[in-house]
């Protein structure tokens, strides 16, 4: 049969072989990267991100391709569900802070300045995050009519290198009725 030293040889070789494929797994990117223009590519499956808790009853999910094309139509107002922290480090731009856990002041002065027939984008840090699918549902049961939720959320933004800001604060009504943050 075979003698112990090829034995020995074909052990060894299918060691390395998998210390190496192991090796380039962790240091390089699983998927290559494409760039068009400035930003990186939408792979040609590009599909919404839809959280397990998803039931048919929420307003509609947004892949991050369809995020981009309702970022680039000037009408669409993004919502940041995020806390003001996260919002700060970076976020969409020209996204809205308005956090849907903590003060309930941000969510009155929301609901009482927006437009609820608006075409309205509700994301927060990704597929971890529930908070833009519970503020999604919140804002369409109260009446918004043009909700989505972009559950890939900052996460899937920031990796496709789309636009994006960092500092700012919640959103609030100054004493004037003049939006802040």
């Amino acid at each position: 049969m075979f003698s112990s030293h090829t034995i020995i040889r074909v052990v060894a070789i299918v060691v390395i072989s998998f210390a190496l494929g192991t090796l380039n797994f962790f240091v390089n990117d699983s998927a290559p990267k494409y760039y068009v223009g400035h930003y990186l590519a939408f792979s040609p499956g590009d599909t919404a991100v839809i959280p397990e808790a998803a039931d048919s009853t929420d307003p509609p999910y947004v892949s991050v391709s369809e995020a981009a094309n309702l970022f680039n139509a000037s009408d669409v107002l993004f919502v940041d569900a995020r806390d003001e922290y996260d919002y700060q480090q970076g976020h969409i731009e020209g996204a809205i802070n308005v956090p849907f856990e903590g003060e309930e002041i941000h969510l009155t002065d929301f609901l009482n300045s927006s437009d609820w027939s608006a075409t309205t984008v509700i994301y927060c840090g990704g597929a971890d995050c529930d908070l833009s699918l519970y503020l999604a549902r919140f804002l369409s049961d109260t009446g918004f009519t043009r909700v989505n939720i972009f559950f890939g959320g900052w996460n899937d933004w920031e990796l496709r290198e789309l636009p994006t800001d960092s500092g700012g604060s919640a959103f609030r009504l100054s004493p004037t009725g003049e939006i802040e943050g």
